[in-house]
Protein backbone atom coordinates (compact mmCIF):
# COMPACT_ATOMS: atom_id res chain seq x y z
CA UNK A 1 0.00 0.00 0.00
CA UNK A 2 1.39 3.42 -0.95
CA UNK A 3 1.68 6.19 1.59
CA UNK A 4 -1.12 8.08 -0.18
CA UNK A 5 -3.45 5.09 0.14
CA UNK A 6 -2.60 4.90 3.83
CA UNK A 7 -2.89 8.60 4.68
CA UNK A 8 -5.82 9.86 2.59
CA UNK A 9 -8.52 7.67 4.24
CA UNK A 10 -7.28 8.84 7.66
CA UNK A 11 -7.38 12.48 6.60
CA UNK A 12 -10.95 12.10 5.31
CA UNK A 13 -11.96 10.41 8.57
CA UNK A 14 -10.47 13.23 10.65
CA UNK A 15 -12.27 15.84 8.56
CA UNK A 16 -15.64 14.09 8.75
CA UNK A 17 -15.36 13.50 12.50
CA UNK A 18 -14.44 17.12 13.25
CA UNK A 19 -17.27 18.45 11.09
CA UNK A 20 -19.76 16.12 12.79
CA UNK A 21 -18.47 17.16 16.22
CA UNK A 22 -18.98 20.87 15.56
CA UNK A 23 -21.86 20.81 13.08
CA UNK A 24 -24.24 22.60 15.46
CA UNK A 25 -21.75 25.47 15.86
CA UNK A 26 -21.26 26.11 12.14
CA UNK A 27 -23.55 28.91 11.03
CA UNK A 28 -25.67 28.18 7.98
CA UNK A 29 -25.55 30.87 5.34
CA UNK A 30 -26.91 29.91 1.92
CA UNK A 31 -25.23 32.94 0.32
CA UNK A 32 -21.71 32.08 1.48
CA UNK A 33 -19.34 29.23 2.13
CA UNK A 34 -16.78 28.51 4.81
CA UNK A 35 -13.30 27.22 4.18
CA UNK A 36 -11.62 25.21 6.92
CA UNK A 37 -7.90 24.58 7.11
CA UNK A 38 -6.81 21.33 8.71
CA UNK A 39 -3.35 20.98 10.20
CA UNK A 40 -2.63 17.26 10.33
CA UNK A 41 0.61 15.68 11.48
CA UNK A 42 1.68 12.40 9.92
CA UNK A 43 4.00 10.39 12.17
CA UNK A 44 6.68 7.89 11.13
CA UNK A 45 4.11 5.07 11.28
CA UNK A 46 1.94 7.00 8.79
CA UNK A 47 -0.68 7.66 11.46
CA UNK A 48 -2.50 10.99 11.14
CA UNK A 49 -2.97 13.30 14.13
CA UNK A 50 -5.17 16.38 14.10
CA UNK A 51 -3.29 19.44 15.35
CA UNK A 52 -5.90 22.15 14.73
CA UNK A 53 -8.68 23.33 12.47
CA UNK A 54 -8.66 26.92 11.23
CA UNK A 55 -11.78 28.74 10.19
CA UNK A 56 -11.09 30.87 7.10
CA UNK A 57 -7.38 30.06 6.80
CA UNK A 58 -5.03 32.38 4.97
CA UNK A 59 -4.80 31.94 1.23
CA UNK A 60 -1.62 34.02 1.04
CA UNK A 61 1.06 32.48 -1.14
CA UNK A 62 4.29 33.54 0.53
CA UNK A 63 6.41 30.52 -0.38
CA UNK A 64 6.78 28.19 -3.34
CA UNK A 65 4.98 25.42 -1.40
CA UNK A 66 2.15 27.85 -0.53
CA UNK A 67 1.82 28.73 -4.18
CA UNK A 68 1.79 25.08 -5.28
CA UNK A 69 -0.88 24.05 -2.78
CA UNK A 70 -3.03 27.15 -2.54
CA UNK A 71 -3.24 27.87 -6.27
CA UNK A 72 -4.86 24.47 -6.78
CA UNK A 73 -7.07 25.03 -3.73
CA UNK A 74 -8.28 28.38 -5.08
CA UNK A 75 -9.02 26.77 -8.47
CA UNK A 76 -10.99 24.01 -6.72
CA UNK A 77 -12.96 26.55 -4.65
CA UNK A 78 -13.93 28.47 -7.78
CA UNK A 79 -14.97 25.22 -9.49
CA UNK A 80 -17.14 24.27 -6.50
CA UNK A 81 -18.73 27.68 -6.00
CA UNK A 82 -19.33 28.29 -9.73
CA UNK A 83 -19.53 32.08 -9.58
CA UNK A 84 -21.74 33.74 -12.15
CA UNK A 85 -20.07 35.58 -14.99
CA UNK A 86 -20.24 39.35 -14.82
CA UNK A 87 -18.86 42.32 -16.66
CA UNK A 88 -15.95 43.53 -14.49
CA UNK A 89 -15.61 46.76 -16.49
CA UNK A 90 -19.29 47.58 -15.96
CA UNK A 91 -19.00 46.77 -12.24
CA UNK A 92 -16.02 49.10 -11.96
CA UNK A 93 -17.99 51.87 -13.71
CA UNK A 94 -20.95 51.46 -11.33
CA UNK A 95 -18.73 51.44 -8.25
CA UNK A 96 -16.77 54.45 -9.48
CA UNK A 97 -20.02 56.35 -10.12
CA UNK A 98 -21.31 55.54 -6.63
CA UNK A 99 -18.06 56.63 -5.01
CA UNK A 100 -18.14 59.90 -6.95
CA UNK A 101 -21.80 60.49 -6.02
CA UNK A 102 -21.00 59.86 -2.34
CA UNK A 103 -17.97 62.14 -2.55
CA UNK A 104 -19.97 64.96 -4.18
CA UNK A 105 -22.85 64.52 -1.74
CA UNK A 106 -20.55 64.60 1.28
CA UNK A 107 -21.25 60.99 2.30
CA UNK A 108 -17.77 59.91 3.30
CA UNK A 109 -18.85 57.31 5.92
Amino acid sequence: MSWEESIWPQVKEVIVKTLVACQNDIQYNPCAFELFGYDILVDTDLKCWLIEVNSSPSLARDTILDDMVKSKLIDDIIDLVEPVDFDRKRLFEVLERRINEDFKGGNMN
